[in-house]
Protein backbone atom coordinates (compact mmCIF):
# COMPACT_ATOMS: atom_id res chain seq x y z
CA UNK A 1 0.00 0.00 0.00
CA UNK A 2 3.02 2.17 0.05
CA UNK A 3 5.30 3.73 -2.76
CA UNK A 4 8.85 2.26 -2.80
CA UNK A 5 10.27 5.32 -2.04
CA UNK A 6 7.95 5.59 1.33
CA UNK A 7 8.70 1.90 2.10
CA UNK A 8 12.39 2.55 2.10
CA UNK A 9 11.76 6.02 4.22
CA UNK A 10 10.25 4.02 6.84
CA UNK A 11 13.14 1.33 6.85
CA UNK A 12 15.66 4.01 7.54
CA UNK A 13 13.79 5.57 10.61
CA UNK A 14 13.36 2.07 11.95
CA UNK A 15 17.50 2.00 11.20
CA UNK A 16 18.15 6.06 12.76
CA UNK A 17 15.39 4.39 15.90
CA UNK A 18 17.64 1.49 16.49
CA UNK A 19 20.60 3.21 16.89
CA UNK A 20 19.28 6.60 18.49
CA UNK A 21 16.48 5.21 20.80
CA UNK A 22 16.87 1.15 21.37
CA UNK A 23 13.81 0.90 22.98
CA UNK A 24 11.08 2.58 20.62
CA UNK A 25 12.19 -0.44 18.35
CA UNK A 26 12.18 -2.92 21.35
CA UNK A 27 9.06 -2.05 21.91
CA UNK A 28 7.36 -2.26 18.03
CA UNK A 29 9.03 -5.23 17.85
CA UNK A 30 7.46 -6.75 20.98
CA UNK A 31 3.83 -5.99 19.03
CA UNK A 32 4.20 -5.36 15.59
CA UNK A 33 4.94 -9.40 14.34
CA UNK A 34 1.53 -9.97 16.03
CA UNK A 35 -0.63 -7.24 13.98
CA UNK A 36 1.48 -8.09 10.84
CA UNK A 37 -0.05 -11.73 11.19
CA UNK A 38 -3.61 -10.73 11.59
CA UNK A 39 -3.36 -8.16 8.68
CA UNK A 40 -2.18 -11.08 6.76
CA UNK A 41 -4.86 -12.84 7.73
CA UNK A 42 -7.55 -10.37 6.90
CA UNK A 43 -8.18 -7.31 4.05
CA UNK A 44 -10.63 -5.46 7.19
CA UNK A 45 -7.62 -5.91 9.28
CA UNK A 46 -5.26 -4.52 6.80
CA UNK A 47 -7.38 -1.68 5.97
CA UNK A 48 -8.25 -0.49 9.63
CA UNK A 49 -4.37 -0.46 10.50
CA UNK A 50 -3.56 1.44 6.84
CA UNK A 51 -6.00 4.08 8.38
CA UNK A 52 -2.91 4.87 10.98
CA UNK A 53 0.19 3.82 9.47
CA UNK A 54 -0.39 5.03 5.95
CA UNK A 55 -0.23 9.12 7.63
CA UNK A 56 2.33 7.39 10.20
CA UNK A 57 4.78 6.72 6.90
CA UNK A 58 3.92 9.83 4.98
CA UNK A 59 4.84 11.38 8.08
CA UNK A 60 8.25 9.76 8.19
CA UNK A 61 9.05 10.03 4.62
CA UNK A 62 8.75 13.68 5.00
CA UNK A 63 10.77 13.97 7.71
CA UNK A 64 13.38 11.90 5.73
CA UNK A 65 13.03 14.40 3.14
CA UNK A 66 11.62 11.50 0.54
CA UNK A 67 8.42 13.39 -0.34
CA UNK A 68 7.67 17.10 -0.14
CA UNK A 69 4.51 17.15 2.44
CA UNK A 70 4.69 15.42 6.02
CA UNK A 71 0.63 14.60 7.65
CA UNK A 72 -1.02 16.22 10.97
CA UNK A 73 -2.57 12.79 11.34
CA UNK A 74 0.83 11.36 10.80
CA UNK A 75 2.51 13.28 13.36
CA UNK A 76 -0.08 12.75 15.90
CA UNK A 77 -0.24 9.06 15.72
CA UNK A 78 3.93 8.84 15.09
CA UNK A 79 4.20 11.27 18.40
CA UNK A 80 1.75 8.37 20.83
CA UNK A 81 2.76 5.66 18.71
CA UNK A 82 6.39 6.57 19.58
CA UNK A 83 6.11 6.85 23.30
CA UNK A 84 3.94 4.02 23.63
CA UNK A 85 6.27 1.73 21.89
CA UNK A 86 9.10 3.53 23.97
CA UNK A 87 7.85 2.80 26.94
CA UNK A 88 6.45 -1.26 25.80
CA UNK A 89 10.69 -1.17 25.32
CA UNK A 90 11.55 0.32 28.84
CA UNK A 91 9.34 -2.23 30.26
CA UNK A 92 10.71 -5.14 28.73
CA UNK A 93 14.23 -3.83 29.20
CA UNK A 94 13.79 -3.65 33.00
CA UNK A 95 12.16 -6.47 33.13
CA UNK A 96 14.99 -8.15 31.19
CA UNK A 97 17.59 -6.88 33.88
CA UNK A 98 15.36 -7.77 36.68
CA UNK A 99 15.03 -11.42 35.51
CA UNK A 100 19.29 -10.91 35.08
CA UNK A 101 19.99 -10.49 38.46
CA UNK A 102 17.77 -12.64 39.70
CA UNK A 103 19.26 -15.51 38.18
Amino acid sequence: MMSADMWRADEEFGRVLSITDPDVMTGYHAWAPAVVRVMKASPLATSVVAIFALPWAQEMAYQGGVVPTGSRMGRAVMRIGISSCRLIGKTIRSTRLVFERAV
